[in-house]
């Protein structure tokens, strides 16, 4: 089947193969096949429904590894911010408050969400005795870098230089934690801060981070890929994120069955996923009108 595309500017249709190509194997969005196209997004969508191309599920409704209890939680109980709770999640903020509000957990006014500005002595504490970044401050009072860095200015305190600076937050010493067998991520959450804080103190006091041994084991992977799971599914069933699914079927090389489908489509028909090859511009040399 030819692989065409639409005449730019025009409105021909270009053939199924070719929008199945561009939105489910390239993973372009609506948007994007109309600018590559140039043609409006409701023609693209007007074009995939009459192909017969799935649209892609949303991907708020996709995490299944991400429960609303466990946003809700965080939001209402802990007081984190939806950016917060998306760095913890390794999500996007957009999931986040799409599942509040599917919660019918209605968002903090911006009053609220900021934060009067803490007394000097608690933010030398934090920023040179415990060695929080501005980001872990940000996210402790619920403001953003750029603010809590104006509030270290104001309080006429230096900035640190990257990897300075010991950290003993509240009698608690991360080396010794770290030392005695916890986590980084399990210190990090005991002191407040990111578990990247942690681990460039343990950098900066010379201490090697300990091997850490594959959550996601290649038998489980395999099991999960026999009963035709996806990568989605396999978070959900083993308890891990999405991310942390992927990174384990690429360590092990392994690919679930839509990737193996793929890859056959890929062989079957070539000629379907090659680029476009771009028209050379008939231009005259012989320098005459």
């Amino acid at each position: 089947m030819a692989d065409s595309l639409a005449v730019p500017g025009s409105a021909v249709r270009p053939d199924a193969a070719t929008l199945w190509r561009l939105y489910v194997d390239e993973g372009l969005t609506i948007a994007a096949v109309a600018k590559r196209l140039r043609v409006a997004p409701q023609t693209v969508h007007t074009w995939l429904v009459t192909a017969g191309v799935p649209r892609r599920p949303n991907r708020a409704t996709a995490r299944n590894d991400i429960s609303d209890e466990q946003i809700v939680r965080l939001y209402t109980r802990a007081g984190h911010t939806a950016a917060k709770i998306a760095e913890r999640l390794d999500c996007s903020t957009s999931l986040v408050y799409f599942r509040l509000a599917r919660r019918g957990i209605t968002r903090r006014s911006r009053a609220a969400r900021h934060s009067v500005r803490p007394a000097n002595s608690e933010l030398a504490h934090l920023y040179r005795d415990c060695g929080l970044s501005l980001r872990d401050l940000a996210g402790r009072y619920g403001v953003s870098a750029r603010a809590e860095h104006g509030w270290l200015i104001a309080a006429g305190i230096d900035r640190r230089p990257p990897g300075a600076g010991p950290v003993a937050c509240d009698g608690d010493d991360p080396i010794a934690l770290y030392q005695a067998g916890s986590s980084a991520p399990a210190i990090a959450d005991r002191l407040g801060c990111s578990p990247s804080t942690i681990y460039r103190r343990l950098g900066a006091a010379g201490l090697a981070r300990r091997r850490v041994s594959p959550r996601v084991s290649r038998q489980d992977l395999i099991e999960a890929l026999d009963g035709g799971l996806s990568a989605p599914e396999i978070a959900a069933a083993l308890g891990v994120s999405v991310s942390c699914a992927w990174r384990a079927l690429a360590r092990e090389q392994l690919v679930t069955n839509t990737q193996a489908a793929r890859r056959r489509r890929r062989l079957r028909y070539p000629e379907l996923y090659r680029s476009p090859t771009p028209q050379a511009a008939n231009v005259s040399v012989s320098g005459n009108p």
